[in-house]
């Protein structure tokens, strides 16, 4: 489980101006793993209505977002920064919150790969995504 410190970190995470603005949520936490949850909203839509799917954009923040949680559950972790994302859509996502698990795969000092496996909405998988993130060393 990740120290006070990094609950700091996770917290403010969340608060950042940007993920608040897409409400995004942190449901779950292990050391190396988290589950994150996007709320369904007309924020993160498509243009035409509550019908269209949400942007893949909102999708790919909240793949970002759950990676870089992931790798601050670790206590080794001192910094972090994205330096490359891959995302594959399979399907889009209608009016429904998304959640997304983040797991490191592997983790040397640089860089942490970090795999999501296809994030499911019901029974609709929408999304997979790899990550690398730097870590440099302290």
């Amino acid at each position: 489980m990740a120290g006070m410190a990094h609950d700091a970190v996770l917290g403010e995470l969340e608060q950042g101006p940007f993920w608040a603005a897409l409400r995004l949520k942190i449901e779950a936490r292990g050391e190396g793993e988290v589950t994150v949850r996007m709320p369904f909203g007309e924020h993160i839509l498509n243009a035409g209505g509550p019908g269209v799917p949400i942007h893949g954009g909102a999708i790919a923040a909240l793949a970002d977002f759950a990676a870089c949680a992931a790798v601050w559950t670790m206590p080794e972790t001192r910094s972090s920064a994205t330096i490359s994302m891959t995302v594959n859509y399979i399907a889009p996502a209608v009016k429904t919150d998304l959640f997304a698990r983040a797991r490191v795969r592997r983790h040397v000092w640089t860089p942490v790969a970090c795999r999501m496996p296809a994030s499911k909405v019901g029974h609709l998988i929408w999304a997979r995504w790899w990550f690398s993130i730097w870590m440099p060393r302290s």
